[in-house]
């Protein structure tokens, strides 16, 4: 299992950027949330199996088709065993205001 925060910087807000990650994340079992930053951002944390947040993640730098992408940051990255070793509560991907 894998966590990280991220930070995805460009022209991802108004193009569907959370419901397009929301998706993602629920199809590929990954737990979490994204949101709107007041900075123009978007910003979440994710959790779920190694292979798909790898997955997630190369994703997040691509964005969805109208979305600009200029950087990613990824920050806390851990792997672990369980979501209790780091006090992940979460069990499923939700979209927060």
């Amino acid at each position: 299992m894998k966590y990280f925060s991220f930070r995805v910087n460009g022209v991802v807000q108004g193009v569907n950027f959370r419901d397009w990650a929301k998706k993602i994340a629920t199809s590929n079992q990954i737990s979490g949330y994204i949101r709107n930053a007041s900075e123009g951002h978007v910003e979440g944390e994710a959790f779920g199996p190694a292979q798909s947040m790898d997955d997630f993640k190369t994703l997040l730098h691509r964005g969805p088709r109208h979305a600009e992408v200029t950087s990613v940051d990824i920050s806390d990255e851990k792997a672990v065993e369980s979501a209790e070793e780091i006090g992940w509560k979460l069990n499923r991907f939700e979209i927060r205001r």
